[in-house]
């Protein structure tokens, strides 16, 4: 007997799928995510009717569960809209994303979400953000002048406090200074740094404090260069990292806040210090992706709105201890007296031009490679 036409319906296929197969017959990431363009597959599961939209999210620990929870109660109240989450990395998504973007401009491989320091200012460069509309998202407004995005493209929510890691029962003396990571020898053998990540290897801090111009690194190189045999090693994972401290091997790290009390609640006996300079405090972007259409952009801004009140900044900022940069957010009292959240030390944080910084990238690589990575 003869099927029906629509006893075997059409099953569509997502261009996250259509990736994930050709990559798993053997197509680079960049190409499949070029061919999946060029053919036009839809960005997510739809129905007739529906608008569909993918929100990139941060992958790992709590950090998808707040945005999945927005995404779902968004689709819940308007059940014309259909959000898609993908779910990864910035330093995995954001080729793909520039990819896609080379292929058809008006068929981005996420539409909005979350965008970390160094690919923002990327995306400056290639022309990837939408400016974001502070009458259509109102919550931006309260977000601290000194933190506004110039034409507001793209909007910073929330900081990272960045200090000293420390194991509180190897070091007798705990550091009270950028310096003390390369220069204290009490610490010698047993500093671990994030390789080519300048706010976690102390290259930033180091060239900040020698001479302070982003664009003239060389001294600072120098001065980590020159106390190489406090390293014990980079590690290229933040897993990697804990493991070292777990096994009493690292004693001295840069770290985030967020991740330090993760470690305490762990029962790992890790204390925090913020050095006498200042903090490092590196921003957390939300972002609209250029060739959004005029249909999905509403339901982009919604959600990113929704995203910038005070009780959801205060939600994120709490489970993966981030500082808040909106007036009106109130951080929980266990988070409130803590010297990282306090708006005094955020202010005295050290100043860095993010997007100078993103210029040096491969002059740092090469210079961190040739005077500190040969002397390991």
């Amino acid at each position: 007997m003869m099927s029906k036409p629509d006893d075997h319906p059409e099953r569509i296929i997502t261009r996250r799928e259509f990736i994930r197969t050709a990559i798993g017959y053997g197509m680079s990431a960049a190409a499949a995510t070029t061919l999946a363009t060029q053919l036009g597959f839809p960005m997510a599961h739809a129905a007739a009717g529906q608008l569909a939209l993918t929100f990139f999210v941060f992958a790992g620990g709590t950090q998808p569960v707040l945005p999945k929870e927005v995404a779902k109660n968004y689709e819940k109240a308007n059940p014309n809209v259909a959000i898609e989450i993908y779910e990864s990395s910035n330093a995995v998504t954001y080729p793909k994303m520039k990819a896609a973007r080379q292929a058809n401009p008006d068929k981005p491989l996420v539409n909005f979400g979350y965008f970390n320091t160094p690919i923002t200012y990327q995306g400056n460069k290639d022309g990837m953000w939408e400016p974001l509309s502070a009458e259509r998202i109102p919550n931006i407004k309260d977000i601290l002048p000194q933190y506004r995005r110039p034409n507001d493209v793209g909007a910073i929510f929330c900081v990272s406090p960045v200090g000293i890691l420390y194991h509180k029962e190897k070091v007798k003396t705990p550091p009270t200074s950028w310096t003390d990571i390369w220069s204290n020898k009490e610490y010698k053998g047993h500093v671990i740094g994030f390789d080519y990540l300048w706010s976690y290897n102390g290259a930033l801090q180091s060239v900040l404090l020698n001479g302070g111009d982003l664009a003239k690194p060389d001294a600072g190189f120098k001065a980590i260069a020159d106390g190489a045999d406090q390293f014990l090693t980079l590690v290229t994972s933040t897993e990697q990292a804990i493991n070292l401290f777990a096994k009493g091997d690292a004693w001295i790290s840069i770290f985030s806040k967020g991740i330090q009390l993760q470690m305490v609640k762990a029962g790992a006996p890790v204390g925090f210090v913020i050095p006498k300079e200042g903090m490092v405090v590196i921003p957390l972007f939300l972002q609209i992706v250029q060739g959004t259409t005029k249909e999905q952009r509403p339901v982009a801004e919604a959600i990113i709105n929704e995203l910038l009140s005070p009780e959801r900044v205060a939600q994120y900022c709490a489970n993966e201890g981030y500082a808040p940069v909106s007036t009106k957010v109130r951080m929980p009292a266990q988070l409130a007296g803590d010297p990282a959240f306090q708006q005094e030390n955020i202010a005295k944080a050290m100043n860095v031009d993010w997007a100078k910084l993103a210029e040096q990238e491969s002059a740092y690589r090469q210079l961190w490679d040739r005077t500190v990575k040969a002397r390991l």
